[in-house]
């Protein structure tokens, strides 16, 4: 007996969630197809690919968490979006920031394990530096949890931020953070 899996949900309010194992010309066909896109799931989609995100431009919320194929050139087709989860992406660099601006809501967490050395599991590490935050000024909600390059000179793109989540980033000192009185911070 075969198992019958959608290869796509959607709710009335024009979000749409879709399979892991979607391919890149099936996601592109559909999307295209689609008039009233307002949010994509496609976190875990390993199969999609930079060339999908032409479809994507105008979109409010986007989820490609885990999505390792996705590199810089996919965020250009991005900007003026809302929120987006970028977490373990990690061929995701500072540069693609550029696309971000005016963010309101950003995750890109990166705790994982891809490697086990000397009897130990080793996290992947992020590219993303402290240059990356010079484009996200204004953000209002951010989770860098575990970025690991990430220090105090990023906190100074961030005045009036209201949400940041930094639990595993030990390069940023209490110091900084009394320079966001008005932040709710995670650490």
């Amino acid at each position: 007996m075969y198992k019958i899996i959608p290869i796509y949900t959607c709710n009335e309010s024009g979000s749409y969630s879709f399979s892991k194992n979607i391919s890149n010309e099936i996601f592109i066909e559909i999307i295209k197809s689609l008039t009233d896109v307002n949010t994509v799931n496609i976190s875990d989609c390993q199969y999609i690919s930079d060339s999908a995100f032409e479809y994507l431009k105008g979109i409010h919320t986007l989820d490609m968490s885990r999505c390792f194929q996705i590199t810089n050139s996919a965020l250009k087709y991005l900007e003026g979006i809302h929120t987006l989860n970028i977490s373990f992406c990690f061929n995701i660099t500072d540069e693609a920031f550029k696309h971000l601006k005016g963010i309101h809501t950003l995750y890109m967490s990166n705790f994982i394990f891809d490697k086990i050395e000397a009897g130990c599991l080793q996290p992947c590490e992020s590219q993303i530096t402290d240059t990356a935050f010079e484009y996200l000024k204004g953000i209002q909600k951010l989770d860098i949890s575990y970025c690991k390059n990430i220090t105090d000179n990023a906190l100074i793109n961030l005045i009036g931020i209201k949400n940041l989540n930094m639990i595993g980033c030990p390069q940023i000192s209490d110091k900084a953070l009394e320079k966001l009185p008005e932040c709710i911070i995670f650490k």
